[in-house]
């Protein structure tokens, strides 16, 4: 579950559900940066979310979007 998460884990996914919700385009790589997470950290992290269905993305794992289930997350 999602109680299991570290910490930069759930700044990323809060992140990226708040910039969802708001409609525009969400840019993972400007999240990544903002937060100062480390690019590879967040690959990892979104290869894991898509794992769950939480998250999709087409050639580049950071350039993808959440799913409906990772908004819920």
């Amino acid at each position: 579950g999602i109680a299991a998460v570290k910490p930069d884990e759930r700044k990323f996914l809060d992140e990226l559900q708040r910039l969802t919700r708001l409609g525009g385009p969400v840019y993972v790589r400007d999240v990544v940066a903002d937060i100062g997470m480390h690019p590879k950290r967040a690959a990892c992290i979104c290869e894991k979310w898509a794992g769950k269905r939480w998250y999709d993305y087409g050639v580049n794992v950071l350039s993808g979007w959440l799913e409906p289930a990772g908004l819920e997350a």
